[in-house]
């Protein structure tokens, strides 16, 4: 698999033990504005796990990439 880098993001992959099996990863946005990609250490494919992590922050489906100004 080729692994495809997302242009001026900073994210971070960190391989733990998750306690239940429901899902293999999962992407947390930081207050700094980087990205935390948690990958279950049982997935069966880490890197097809976090390429579609990589594709949630891509696609912006946390709504981080909103630069709408509410303060109006």
């Amino acid at each position: 698999m080729q692994k495809r880098l997302i242009e001026n993001v900073d994210y971070f992959v960190r391989v733990v033990h998750f306690p239940n099996r429901s899902t293999p990863a999962q992407v947390w946005v930081n207050d700094d504005g980087t990205f935390d990609i948690y990958v279950d250490d049982l997935a069966t494919d880490i890197d097809t796990a976090v390429a579609h992590e990589l594709t949630h922050i891509r696609n912006d489906h946390c709504g981080c990439h909103d630069d709408t100004d509410d303060s109006s």
